[in-house]
């Protein structure tokens, strides 16, 4: 007969992490994402801001437009005025298509930054990463598994919010002629938005990692990417970066710019690369950090 003691230690034996592949981490990592209370509020606030703009949009639509008459013809052609004429263009000839293209937009790259240094930093907080790294398990198939997960969120988030946009538009403007026709250029622009997301949001990905504390975290990414997005425009301004050289190093900046691929412009392949080299960058500097620094 096995004694009780014998059964307890056999219990209380680590996992080797070979057994775990690194499937059944994400698996893992998705089931407890799906079910956290921060994702479901981020996917809320996301789409909530989304339908809002929409309707702000066309609630500001006549005022937008007085505004554009009177600066039209000015020396005043900055991306100001350029954008007051795009957004009274999109009041008067709105549709659902171009409320999915415009969904996701910086408030939804800021969103995303919260909700991956959250997510990250969710098993620091409770102290179970020390636990699991303690049986045996691979630092580097736990981060990984995290970003993964991380990045199956943010493209929940963005098709939510797309959706929520497009049926927001649908209640606005209606269905006008030529909608369905724009749907499958629309899904190839939320393809190339979301790769865009990913990128902008790599340095998310390594302060998460390496401060370990949420507030510290967001704080710093917030502060930085707007020093840094301010500083390119000076730079720009005093010609000491070119505005091409801004379009390529600060993706973050096509990301509003997704319903370009609507007007026919070219797919942003050299944006897109760089993108995921961001990315790839960022992965290797988590996979490092974690299996350099300590845990607190």
């Amino acid at each position: 007969m096995i004694s009780q003691k014998k059964i307890t230690k056999t219990r209380m034996q680590p996992v080797p992490y070979q057994t775990s592949s690194l499937y059944n981490f994400i698996a893992s990592e998705w089931y407890k994402l799906i079910r956290s209370r921060f994702f479901h509020v981020c996917i809320l606030v996301n789409a909530g801001i989304a339908a809002l703009l929409d309707i702000s949009v066309k609630i500001s639509g006549d005022a937008y437009a007085t505004l554009a008459e009177r600066l039209n013809g000015t020396e005043r052609t900055n991306a100001t005025v350029a954008g007051i004429i795009e957004m009274v263009r999109f009041s008067e000839e709105g549709n659902p298509v171009w409320a999915a293209a415009y969904s996701f937009g910086s408030f939804g790259l800021i969103i995303g930054a919260i909700f991956v240094i959250l997510f990250l930093n969710m098993e620091y907080k409770k102290g179970t990463m020390l636990i699991l790294i303690g049986r045996g398990y691979s630092r580097t198939k736990l981060v990984l598994a995290k970003i993964i997960a991380a990045i199956l969120g943010l493209g929940v988030i963005q098709v939510i919010t797309a959706a929520a946009a497009f049926l927001t538009g649908i209640f606005i403007w209606g269905f006008p002629a030529g909608t369905i026709s724009m749907i499958p250029d629309m899904l190839l622009a939320f393809g190339c938005n979301m790769v865009l997301c990913v990128g902008s949001l790599a340095p998310a990905f390594v302060l998460a990692v390496l401060l370990q504390n949420s507030g510290e975290a967001i704080g710093i990414y917030v502060v930085g990417d707007f020093l840094l997005q301010n500083a390119a425009n000076i730079g720009a301004d005093y010609h000491l970066i070119s505005d091409e050289a801004i379009s390529v190093l600060f993706i973050s900046g096509k990301m509003a710019g997704m319903s370009n691929i609507l007007d026919l412009s070219p797919i942003p392949w050299m944006q897109m690369g760089i993108s995921v080299c961001y990315l790839v960058i960022a992965v290797l500097i988590c996979c490092y950090l974690i299996r350099k620094k300590d845990l607190n």
